[in-house]
């Protein structure tokens, strides 16, 4: 279906209050979530001590530390060829794309050169050079671990202990191990792309994975962030956009899929949409305007 998209003057009502910016990331454990993998980075060629970890590139990955490698293998892991930094570091390693874009799921598998199985995992997901959510967890060494949502860089790190961790202080000692990380997404799901390059000018919204014949609505908001539905059908739907938030428009899906577009106005570029659907209630993935 195509329609006209007014998102130049938000002249809609203000149907959502906006509640703590907790972020768009989701993090997880178990089961692997990545459906089409862009990159499986199982660190084969660390093979001895000494290894540089500045900027290691590989499968589509930048890892860096500013250490070296130190090869054995730790509690979980079945093989010495690791991302370790020789004795533990005083900052976070940092994974980002090598390319600069933004992840949609990243998994790897923990541990740490302290004793004990026992992984106090710290990490921070960011965007655009702004943290987007902090994770605290007690993980057992090999687990798999994911992190689902929006964002382009990952610090991350393991303590000690629990108290070390939950201070938030870059600068303690952190001996994190990792193998077996991979980059990806979930594929197919309900999902939203906005095209208005250059803005302001001419958008195009175009969705697919709804329920067909089922009627959407067009959220608009600030920035990413977390907003719940206050009242009526979808009351107590968490939304991944926050600031200003608006119902923009309701739209048919016909076959589940479909494209909308008009005019963005100065004051829609830069700010962010999101699909939610009738009756289940489910939302898209947010995208920006830009």
């Amino acid at each position: 279906m195509k329609s006209t998209l007014a998102i130049g003057t938000f002249a809609a009502c203000a149907l959502l209050t906006a509640g703590a910016a907790n972020g768009q990331v989701t993090f997880y454990t178990g089961a692997s979530q990545i459906v089409n993998s862009d990159g499986l980075l199982s660190f084969s060629d660390i093979t001895s001590n000494g290894q540089t970890l500045v900027n290691y590139m590989d499968q589509g990955l930048t890892v860096d530390v500013n250490d070296f490698a130190f090869v054995f293998t730790p509690c979980g892991f079945t093989n010495p060829n690791i991302y370790y930094p020789n004795g533990g570091v005083l900052e976070r390693i940092v994974i980002t794309k090598t390319d600069g874009s933004d992840f949609s799921h990243l998994e790897m598998s923990p541990s740490h050169g302290f004793a004990g199985c026992n992984v106090f995992m710290w990490a921070t997901a960011y965007l655009d050079g702004n943290p987007v959510q902090d994770f605290d967890a007690d993980l057992s060494a090999g687990v798999l671990i994911g992190f689902s949502g929006n964002f382009d860089e990952l610090r991350i790190g393991s303590y000690q202990d629990a108290a070390t961790r939950d201070t938030h202080n870059e600068a303690a000692l952190n001996a994190f191990a990792i193998d077996d990380m991979e980059h990806g997404n979930a594929g197919g799901g309900y999902t939203l792309n906005v095209d208005a390059n250059p803005c302001p000018g001419t958008a195009r919204v175009s969705w697919s994975g709804a329920t067909p014949s089922v009627q959407q609505g067009i959220v608009i908001g600030n920035s990413l962030g977390t907003t719940t539905i206050p009242g009526g059908p979808c009351a107590g739907t968490q939304l991944g956009i926050q600031g200003g938030v608006q119902l923009v428009m309701v739209i048919g899906t016909g076959s589940g899929s479909g494209t909308v577009s008009g005019n963005a106005g100065s004051g829609a570029c830069g700010r962010w949409l999101q699909l939610v659907e009738a009756g289940s209630c489910n939302t898209s993935n947010p995208d920006q305007i830009n």
